[in-house]
């Protein structure tokens, strides 16, 4: 995120999902590749803090993750974008920035589903996501060399899985324990 207060950086933001602090402290971004479908809203503050904020000296973002409820509901999605349904790229030796290789094919396939409801009415709720995101692809060189053509393809594919589980125990005089995981 770009976010900054007038004196500071983009890497002087705090990054908190659910409360807790996931701000990478080598490089100040986030630290954790989280789950779309577990967010419920994001708060972005960039002025007035409380004492609790004190150590951001730029912004502040926070993701309010989903809780369960008294009823239940899920849902589903699928995204998908390949090399098939973009412009022809068309690059030279000047516009590879990685070692004179290009993306020559790919297929990136997102999906998941998320649950929500009760263990027990009024006492104690869940809420699960899960999200695996597929992305087959290959490179070639931008120009042939010596040793390989730029026809020839290598593999460069990667597989990613986020989850997430939430539970909420509704306690005496409206307090409440919550537990989450995401991985």
């Amino acid at each position: 995120m770009a976010l900054c207060r007038c004196g500071a950086t983009s890497a002087e933001n705090q990054f908190y999902i659910g409360g807790a602090d996931q701000t990478n402290v080598l490089k100040g971004v986030t630290g954790k590749a989280l789950n779309n479908e577990v967010g419920q809203e994001v708060e972005v503050k960039t002025g007035g803090d409380q004492a609790e904020d004190g150590r951001a000296l730029g912004g502040i973002i926070n993701v309010v993750t989903k809780s369960g409820g008294n009823t239940f509901h899920g849902g589903g999605f699928f995204y998908y974008d390949s090399a098939k349904l973009q412009a022809d790229q068309k690059l030279t030796a000047q516009d590879s920035v990685t070692a004179k290789m290009r993306v020559v094919d790919y297929a990136r396939r997102d999906f998941g589903v998320d649950a929500g409801g009760y263990v027990l009415k009024d006492r104690l709720w869940f809420f699960g996501a899960y999200d695996r995101i597929e992305l087959p692809s290959q490179i070639s060189r931008v120009e042939s060399n010596d040793y390989v053509s730029a026809d020839t393809r290598f593999p460069r594919e990667s597989t990613t899985s986020l989850d997430s589980c939430k539970l909420t125990l509704n306690l005496q005089g409206g307090s409440s324990l919550v537990a989450s995981i995401l991985s």
